[in-house]
C-alpha cells in the first residue's frame, strides 16, 4: 500500500519479479526496465530491515528468469563517475 496527501494506491507482489539495494534505496522490478524506488532515508533502520525481510520473501523471481539461469537477486549496477 502506498498512500500520500494527494496518492492512494495498492499493489500486489506479483507485479514485482526482482529487487536490489543500493546504499541509498530499495529497487523493485516489475516489467521491462520498471521499477518502483523506495528512499531509505524515509525509513528507520528497524524499517529498511523487516523491508529487507519482506521482500526476501514475498518477491519470487520470474520463472523466465530461473529457467535462464539468472534466478539470482539482482545486483546494483555499478556506480559511475
Amino acid at each position: 500500500k502506498f498512500k500520500t496527501p494527494t496518492i492512494d494506491s495498492t499493489v500486489k507482489w506479483t507485479l514485482y519479479n526482482n529487487f536490489y539495494e543500493t546504499s541509498k534505496t530499495f529497487i523493485l522490478k516489475y516489467g521491462k526496465g520498471m521499477h518502483t524506488i523506495i528512499p531509505k532515508r524515509v525509513l528507520s533502520c528497524q524499517e529498511q530491515i523487516e523491508l529487507r525481510n519482506l521482500l526476501n520473501k514475498e518477491i519470487v523471481l520470474n520463472k523466465n528468469e530461473e529457467e535462464s539461469g539468472k534466478g539470482e537477486r539482482l545486483t546494483p549496477p555499478p556506480h559511475t563517475t
